[in-house]
């Protein structure tokens, strides 16, 4: 996709190498000022995460911090039907014409997320290739952070069961 001259955002795998950008940012403003959050961290105890981000720029952490809603949730949709319905068509442009703002957007949020199946699972053969694609990513970004952040491991992360399509 680089030679083809695709966008940024679909060189995947470039864009999926964090150390030498970690790197910079330790280098350019030293490793003390610098907070580096882990997705998988984030995911298991998203409040202990913003707490953590709050006491390093040095405001409260004792707030509320909302966590269950979950926003721009991927997965394969459980109706093909229903996901082109409430996709970019006549209905919903309709829909858009005549319903008020707000109210079109907490609709069409419902029903998406009623739709949204499990994510489809990463095949073992593509998950070999990416562990051995970014074994070395992996390593040195170990040795900068000085603690594993757990994407080499092939039990990390097991894939949901796919729904089957209607």
């Amino acid at each position: 996709r680089i030679d083809d001259k695709w966008g940024a955002i679909y060189h995947y795998v470039t864009s999926s190498r964090y150390f030498e950008a970690i790197k910079r940012y330790f280098d350019q403003f030293g490793r003390q000022n610098v907070h580096v959050i882990l997705f998988e961290d984030f995911v298991a105890d998203p409040v202990r995460e913003v707490r953590g981000v709050c006491r390093f720029i040095g405001v409260r952490d004792d707030f509320d911090f909302q966590t269950d809603v979950k926003t721009n949730r991927s997965g394969a949709p459980k109706s093909a039907t229903l996901a082109r319905a409430i996709g970019p068509n006549r209905l919903t442009s309709f829909a858009k014409s005549v319903l008020p703002r707000k109210l079109g957007v907490q609709i069409k949020t419902w029903l998406m997320d009623r739709n949204t199946g499990a994510k489809e699972p990463v095949p073992e053969s593509t998950r070999a290739r990416l562990r051995d694609t970014f074994a070395t990513e992996i390593a040195d970004l170990e040795t900068l952070l000085g603690r594993k952040p757990g994407w080499g491991d092939p039990a990390s992360s097991r894939p949901a069961k796919h729904p089957a399509p209607d």
